[in-house]
């Protein structure tokens, strides 16, 4: 079998299992705002389903053949999918982290006016080719400021629920979460800024 056509199937199957994880826990957690009225968890829940919007058109889009109008919707879709994700997790870490910090209240705010800014700026996908507008640098800069902030936090949130948990008073199923939200967040601020590299390199 011919090693390209058998890459792609791979690639699809992973991608959907990958989508089909990311959509059950965005509508999960968006249930459990609705129910809760948590802000937090509706937050999450954009910060999920925005990816999942973002990501699915992305992967049709790349694996099919489709008609030049319906790819260029597709890739539309997903433009405006990814935006959700770095807007969520702005808000997201600022409520959740840092709730009181007078910085923060200014950060956050910062943070989705460039990225709305920059996405209206670019006004839709690019090619990749050059010349890059100066707004995609800027607006997936922003993002992946937020996504690093976002890890900074959980990570110095685990180092505290590690102390806690050596005095005996810590949850360790509440610091594994925090880490893995890190390690999360983590790698999406280093992809982010590889796609940028991308660009410039």
């Amino acid at each position: 079998m011919d090693d390209a056509a058998s890459v792609v199937p791979v690639f699809f199957y992973v991608a959907v299992a990958v989508l089909a994880l990311v959509g059950a826990l965005g509508l999960r957690l968006a249930a459990q705002a609705w129910r809760q009225g948590s802000a937090a968890e509706g937050l999450l829940a954009a910060f999920f389903l925005g990816g999942f919007v973002g990501f699915g058109p992305e992967v049709a889009s790349n694996t099919f053949e489709l008609a030049h109008g319906t790819d260029e919707m597709l890739r539309f879709v997903a433009f405006l999918g990814f935006r959700i994700p770095g807007l969520a997790i702005a808000l997201f870490t600022w409520h959740v982290f840092r709730a009181d910090d007078k910085w923060a209240m200014a950060l956050a705010p910062l943070l989705i006016a460039v990225i709305l800014s920059s996405a209206l700026a670019l006004g839709g996908p690019i090619s990749g080719e050059p010349p890059i507008p100066v707004s995609f640098w800027v607006g997936t800069g922003a993002q992946a400021v937020a996504f690093l902030w976002a890890a900074l936090e959980a990570f110095r949130f685990h180092a505290l629920s590690r102390k806690r948990l050596a005095l005996g008073i810590g949850d360790p199923i509440t610091a594994n979460r925090f880490l893995l939200w890190a390690l999360w967040t983590g790698c999406a601020c280093i992809s982010l800024a590889l796609k940028v590299s991308d660009t410039v390199l």
